[in-house]
């Protein structure tokens, strides 16, 4: 087997505190979401876009931060936004984005919220808009543990920017969401992920890639959460609810110009 540099992502863990000792500056990526002008078409010239690419990677950004749930703990909340230019038409099964929840009854399963997609075409000059419509996002449970969430995108054609942005909130806080920063089979030009973990939780960092970071900084916060517990001696079976204070640790880590990592012979996946 010929040898492949790892695809650069970051994946967490439970069990071991994950950042170090930065001053937290805040290096959240500016809002963009449905603000396309013609200038944005353009791509930069740079060496990870060449012929063969399909499709760019404009951004992409997640975050996760923390809430209170009724079960009486935390509930991690995920957040990701991503933006992409679509060259020619192999790039259009980008338009088709797929989330999975986890969940073994469907009470208990991760909850899809918040999305909102839009392909833009310049026409004539102007930039026009085609939003995806609520009924369009279809969810299938595919095995017991899984369900999952689709919609593609409509409007999309070669030379389109498409977005899409959704929110999966979760129960299942002992496996954060994994952040690939490098695609498979396009470059990307800019990719950030964030989290704001309490210190009641902590996780180990398991870092693979060797693309370096052009942000990666740390540092501490304090939030209030609304936690439910049940009172299982009140004759009533009320629920409590308590205001929560924790100390939180925060880290952003961002990379740019992330070549496409491409296929390799006798690769049986790129995670491997």
């Amino acid at each position: 087997m010929t040898s492949r540099r790892p695809i650069a992502c970051v994946t967490t863990i439970l069990f071991l505190c994950l950042l170090q000792n930065y001053c937290f500056a805040q290096d959240k990526a500016k809002n963009t979401f449905g603000k396309v002008s013609p200038t944005d078409f353009a791509l930069p010239n740079t060496s990870i876009i060449d012929s063969n690419a399909n499709a760019v990677i404009l951004s992409d950004v997640g975050d996760v931060h923390f809430v209170g749930n009724k079960k009486g703990w935390f509930s991690y909340v995920y957040k990701r936004q991503t933006r992409i230019k679509i060259l020619n038409k192999k790039g259009f099964e980008l338009a088709t984005v797929k989330v999975y929840l986890e969940g073994p009854k469907y009470e208990d399963d991760d909850k899809l919220s918040n999305v909102d997609a839009a392909a833009y075409n310049v026409e004539n000059g102007q930039v026009v808009q085609t939003k995806l419509d609520p009924k369009d996002i279809f969810q299938n449970r595919t095995e017991k543990e899984w369900t999952e969430a689709k919609f593609s995108v409509p409007g999309a054609k070669e030379g389109a920017i498409i977005e899409y942005t959704y929110t999966v909130t979760s129960d299942y806080y002992f496996r954060l969401p994994a952040w690939e920063f490098q695609w498979e089979h396009y470059p990307c030009l800019s990719s950030q992920y964030q989290v704001d973990i309490p210190q009641t939780l902590s996780y180990i960092l398991v870092r693979q890639g060797v693309h370096p970071y052009v942000v990666d900084k740390g540092g501490a916060g304090r939030t209030s959460y609304r936690v439910t517990q049940k009172v299982e001696s009140d004759i009533s079976g009320s629920d409590r609810d308590l205001m929560v204070s924790a100390n939180t640790i925060k880290h952003t880590w961002a990379m740019k110009d992330v070549p496409a990592f491409g296929n390799e012979r006798y690769l049986t996946t790129p995670q491997n």
